[in-house]
């Protein structure tokens, strides 16, 4: 499916989902890389569709301390946190990332997959087990997240 056919099916299923952008969901999709995420995802736009519903189940969550990508990106535009600068123009922080709950299998499937925000992303790595991460570390960073959240009022 090329770019403008896949923004005209992307529209609808994105609109009034609040902290997800087209742009979001376009950096998913050219972030596609057939070695790393097939056979697990088809092609960038099965990625980047599945990307919008987990987003959706998840209601714009992580999956570790549940934090709400909508707050981030109000704590990053606050600078009270920051992103972290990747090649290019590119930055990690502002949306949610692909997680491999399972780093040991280390496989993109949909089975295997599902969103972090970026701080539990990158803290998490290949080092914890999702379920102890979810239950020993993310609750400090959702602590954190809704201290800094509650200085902005």
């Amino acid at each position: 499916m090329r770019l403008p056919e896949f923004k005209e099916k992307i529209a609808p299923l994105i609109e009034g989902v609040k902290g997800l952008h087209l742009e979001d969901v376009l950096k998913v999709r050219s972030s596609f890389d057939k070695s790393k995420h097939a056979p697990g995802f088809a092609d960038m736009n099965e990625l980047a569709f599945w990307y919008v519903e987990q987003f959706k189940k998840q209601e714009g969550q992580c999956c570790y301390c549940e934090s709400k990508i909508a707050d981030i990106k109000k704590l990053l535009e606050a600078g009270k946190i920051r992103a972290r600068k990747v090649k290019g123009e590119g930055q990690r922080g502002p949306r949610m990332e692909i997680e491999r709950l399972d780093a040991i299998s280390n496989e993109y499937k949909p089975s295997n997959c599902a969103l972090a925000c970026y701080y539990c992303n990158n803290d998490k790595s290949n080092v914890y087990e999702a379920e102890d991460y979810k239950k020993y570390l993310a609750p400090a960073k959702k602590a954190y997240i809704e201290y800094l959240i509650k200085t902005l009022q």
